[in-house]
């Protein structure tokens, strides 16, 4: 690529008519970890599509308990995390919806807020990208039949690892293998309607696959794909936080499978995700001294401990959140409850707080004679 493309400034959006949608909706789902945020920053560097960051919609929908009307919930999201760190304001999103909206039909809701952000960027085509997303796949494809879902895969080893390194994984691989195994059952179920994408390979020939997915889901090649640090409609789309910051930069080839991991480590995570190996073509490491079966399956039991620890902490985190008035994330119940997860992140890290998400903006004053 040319140091004259590089040099280009981020373009300048042009006002569409929030009508304009030419495609069905894109969603990027996939295990933390695998290559999701690379994907939604690539596909968004396209002059025609945009891809919000984590809504997590259907997420905060499921897990709400009051079930009171729409509206209510609507509230209560728009505190959460992800919808701030969307900057759209939640009454024009009801302006623009049925009242009142029936629950069954609240894909209007999430419709509306992936058109508005798309629409204020200037793009045609609106999607999301959320990995908590992957465990909603048959709700996504009953309101949206025509969806275009990427899913992203990444070779098990790499992945167990990396999640190890974050604040919300397990630094026993056990946990970390077993959503492995969740997402390639979600993906595969799916996978007559679905492409799937290795992180692998996209980031050895990024344009044969990049290639592949605009032909997915029906827009024309654009070489800013290639190029998305440099064609970012929006560029504080997300936190700055460590794991997201590889994503902005272009794509590199990634460290071989297994570096940096010991022997046991890699026989463990062979042994736990051989079926996602084998499926996505993933060969065993050759190992120099490989630990035998027997072995390998004490290790494993030795980490139930830590293993049922996680659980407890994880179901600590989903009961306090399924009460609506806990959806603000940053409050202090919630941050001592998130360093419970993985406490190994936050010995090595004690100094690091999550950034605050943006205020979200002021309504429109009403005209006077309308008050």
């Amino acid at each position: 690529m040319s140091d004259e493309a590089i040099a280009q400034p981020n373009p300048q959006p042009t006002p569409i008519s929030l009508e304009a949608t030419e495609g069905p909706p894109i969603f990027v789902v996939g295990n933390g970890r695998s290559g999701t945020t690379l994907m939604e920053l690539m596909l968004s560097a396209h002059p025609r599509i945009y891809i919000c960051h984590e809504t997590a919609f259907y997420t905060w929908f499921r897990g709400e308990i009051s079930r009171g009307p729409f509206e209510v919930f609507l509230k209560h999201y728009s505190k959460t995390v992800n919808f701030r760190w969307l900057r759209l304001r939640p009454e024009d999103i009801l302006a623009r919806l049925p009242s009142p909206l029936p629950r069954i039909e609240a894909w209007r809701a999430l419709e509306e807020i992936m058109r508005q952000k798309s629409a204020s960027l200037g793009r045609v085509r609106y999607g999301d990208k959320s990995p908590t997303h992957t465990w909603h796949l048959p709700r996504i494809y009953r309101d949206f039949p025509d969806a275009r879902v990427i899913a992203m895969v990444r070779d098990p080893r790499g992945e167990a690892a990396s999640l190890s390194r974050m604040p919300w994984g397990c630094y026993k691989d056990f946990p970390n293998c077993f959503n492995n195994e969740l997402a390639r059952r979600a993906i595969q179920r799916q996978s007559d309607k679905l492409i799937v994408v290795r992180l692998e390979d996209l980031q050895a020939d990024p344009r044969l696959q990049m290639e592949r997915v605009l032909e997915f889901v029906g827009e024309p090649w654009n070489n800013a794909v290639l190029d998305h640090p440099n064609h970012d409609p929006d560029p504080g789309r997300m936190p700055d936080v460590p794991w997201f910051k590889s994503s902005g930069t272009h794509v590199q080839r990634g460290d071989e499978p297994g570096s940096g991991m010991s022997p046991e480590r890699v026989a463990i995570v062979e042994m736990l995700c051989r079926k996602s190996m084998r499926l996505r073509g993933y060969p065993p490491a050759n190992l120099s001294s490989s630990p035998g079966k027997l072995a390998t399956l004490l290790r494993i039991a030795s980490s139930m401990p830590e293993v049922v620890r996680y659980g407890w902490a994880g179901g600590r985190i989903a009961a306090y959140y399924q009460n609506p008035e806990h959806w603000d994330w940053y409050d202090e119940i919630g941050r001592e409850l998130m360093k419970k997860l993985n406490p190994s992140y936050w010995e090595k890290r004690p100094d690091f707080v999550f950034p605050e998400a943006p205020v979200l903006p002021e309504a429109s004053p009403e005209p006077a004679e309308s008050r």
